[in-house]
């Protein structure tokens, strides 16, 4: 018999599926690679902090978000483990990203220059642009991304790019995704070769991960 009481619609989430799910994508991880997965828009309207906990159980230790709303969101409803916040976090929200222990994307050297001018000690990943052209420094400018390792309040703890067509069959976008993983690597070499200290780095997304294993990276930014 239905329980009226739901209204017309409800969402039933079955956590040994998901820990299956879990299981199925650490089982092709590449080695030294771990799950962060990303749990945005209150993880695909499966509730955030309900599944992000469940994951913390299946010993997932990272995640992604949109913003620093949620992932404060997160954080508040008792996720452990490190958060990053993918996109665009305005001076006057910044504090949440202290106050709820969040790692901020650095988009390119002007938003850095910004966090510097803020002042205060924040952890990021450095966002990079290597075909995608939404967010991120472009791969090619390697000296002024390694100018935002020498902030010295800005604590760099990894760096990322998007593989934006990995879902793709079709031969040029193919091409693209490759092209976009040797400029992210041509990118990484350059910038050690300069000194930095890279911290994490991901690249693959669910499709990549499944696809472009090959990539290797720290994390696989899967959802």
């Amino acid at each position: 018999m239905t329980d009226k009481s739901r209204g017309r619609t409800w969402l039933i989430n079955d956590s040994k599926k998901l820990e299956q799910n879990v299981r199925a994508f650490q089982s092709v991880l590449p080695n030294g690679t771990e799950l962060m997965p990303a749990v945005k828009a209150d993880a695909y309207g499966h509730g955030g902090v309900l599944v992000s906990k469940k994951l913390n159980e299946f010993g997932v230790k990272a995640f992604c978000v949109a913003s620093a709303k949620e992932g404060a969101r997160l954080r508040a409803g008792g996720v452990e483990g490190e958060i990053l916040v993918l996109g665009y976090t305005s001076r006057a929200d910044l504090n949440q990203v202290i106050e709820f222990d969040l790692i901020q994307t650095v988009i390119d050297l002007d938003y850095a220059k910004m966090l510097k001018d803020w002042g205060k000690k924040i952890k990021a990943h450095i966002g990079i642009d290597s075909g995608m052209h939404r967010v991120g420094e472009f791969s090619s400018r390697t000296e002024e991304i390694a100018d935002i390792y020498k902030i010295e309040n800005i604590e760099i703890t990894g760096i990322f790019t998007h593989l934006s067509s990995a879902d793709s069959d079709n031969p040029e976008h193919i091409e693209f995704t490759k092209e976009q993983g040797r400029k992210f690597r041509e990118c990484l070499d350059d910038l050690r070769a300069r000194g930095c200290s890279l911290g994490k780095i991901h690249s693959l997304n669910t499709t990549g991960l499944l696809r472009y294993s090959d990539f290797g990276g720290d994390y696989a930014r899967v959802g």
